[in-house]
């Protein structure tokens, strides 16, 4: 049919030859390719962290199987910043492990660069895919890649939108979270839903270990998508101006150039909430203003960076036995003991807790965890931390009692200067001293630098 065609307008028999030959190339990748599509398909991968490269690394495993239908054709990471004691430049995590498999690299201090934005292009991207890049990305950066820009996203958006989805959540004590492969769009987190994947809490799971989990297995999740996502759709979306994008709140996907039959699903949008930067003076743990449970859920949920902290007395052995045996310590014993130069508050990292069920602890335990004294001249409210081991789960631990009642303990803590340690080591290493944990420390304590 199509040879008679092309007699009947008088074409080439080369050119006959030609059409007949492409015509046949589409019949047979529409029959026996599963993307429809013998090319594997341009992706370029952005991110930074540590767990960002264990995502970049299930993507390079991906694209040197022979059988997958993608090829990672590009890297993109932050430059490389201060790092270290020294402040040294020091490249990504990313950086690194795309220099090393000898992957193309840009690590452009702008996504809005035109030299970047160039450069990207000559890549001829078919999909680019986010984890934890840390740069917002602009309208002509989303309208380079042919199918646009997914992200491995670790909530369940959208739940949690923006830089510490994993930290808010854990600090927030929810029972479920999980991992979204999310459509990039200009508004941050609000793109259409690819896929989820629901996990589970326990209750005592910690902020690096679970991110690490949540992304790896995003990561496979998006693999898995990608099996059918570049199939083209039956129906192609029309572009919109500039103006129309703009005034769509930034969750369209018109600036995309082709089309996915990848079903999405929209977001609710009211049922977004944020997960802002975590600020450093969050971690300052104060028990007077907590109870056990916020603390214990503070504590997994910026563990690792930037931590919880808590001002801490020791009090000398003569001192603390008198104490715990109930002796109310007056005014101006706790002044004479404050003036003394080797009773400064220690800011004390807590990195392991628990909430602890009453039923647990003894009595004899709650009582000695009970008020002690408070002097306000120093703006100082100390309340006993037994120092006596606590087992649960095969750990020893401090039990000390918050403001409500309940009752906290801590497995592993970290006194400044030192490394982290288990309870019962510390609590050899103080040599019969009593522990007080406090609400705010005296005068002396700005005058002191932490360091961990």
């Amino acid at each position: 049919m199509i040879m008679l065609k092309c007699i009947r307008t008088s074409l080439s028999l080369q050119r006959v030859q030609q059409t007949c030959t492409s015509f046949n190339r589409v019949s047979s990748r529409m029959l026996s390719s599963p993307v429809h599509d013998s090319r594997r398909r341009r992706v370029v991968f952005l991110g930074t962290p540590e767990v960002s490269a264990q995502s970049l690394e299930l993507m390079i495993k991906a694209s040197l199987d022979a059988s997958s239908n993608i090829k990672l054709v590009g890297v993109v990471s932050q430059p490389p910043a201060p790092a270290g004691r020294k402040m040294k430049l020091t490249p990504s995590p990313v950086h690194k492990l795309a220099e090393r498999s000898g992957i193309p690299l840009l690590t452009p201090a702008s996504t809005r660069d035109a030299q970047f934005l160039e450069e990207l292009a000559s890549w001829e991207p078919d999909l680019c895919v986010t984890a934890a890049y840390g740069q917002f990305l602009p309208k002509k950066f989303l309208s380079i890649p042919k199918y646009g820009t997914l992200n491995i996203h670790p909530s369940l958006l959208p739940l949690y939108r923006g830089a510490a989805p994993v930290q808010r959540c854990l600090e927030k004590g929810d029972e479920t979270t999980g991992v979204s492969i999310v459509e990039t769009v200009l508004k941050m987190d609000a793109g259409p839903l690819v896929m989820q994947h629901v996990r589970p809490l326990e209750g005592d799971e910690k902020a690096p270990e679970l991110l690490e989990e949540l992304v790896v297995k995003g990561t496979n999740l998006l693999l898995d998508v990608l099996q059918t996502y570049f199939i083209p759709s039956n129906v192609s979306k029309k572009h919109h101006s500039a103006d129309s994008h703009a005034d769509n709140d930034g969750d369209s996907d018109s600036i995309r150039n082709a089309e996915s039959d990848c079903t999405k699903t929209a977001q609710n949008h009211d049922l977004a909430s944020p997960a802002d930067k975590i600020d450093p003076a969050e971690a300052h743990l104060d028990l007077v203003q907590v109870s056990a449970l916020n603390a214990h859920n503070r504590a997994r949920g910026f563990a690792g960076w930037p931590g919880v902290w808590s001002y801490f007395h020791i009090l000398p052995a003569d001192d603390a036995a008198a104490a715990a045996a109930g002796a109310i310590l007056s005014d101006d014993a706790m002044s004479e003991a404050m003036s003394d130069s080797d009773l400064v508050p220690q800011r004390i990292k807590l990195t392991t807790t628990s909430v602890v069920n009453e039923q647990m602890v003894s009595e004899h335990d709650l009582n000695t965890c009970e008020e002690v004294w408070e002097v306000n001249d120093h703006a100082v409210q100390l309340v006993k931390v037994y120092p006596t081991v606590h087992a649960k789960k095969g750990k020893d631990a401090l039990v000390m009692k918050c403001h409500d009642g309940t009752v906290l303990a801590v497995y592993e803590l970290q006194p400044a200067g030192k490394k982290v340690m288990d309870a019962k080591s510390f609590i050899n290493g103080l040599r019969g001293q009593g522990l007080f944990w406090a609400s705010k420390g005296n005068r002396k304590v700005k005058k002191q630098k932490f360091k961990y």
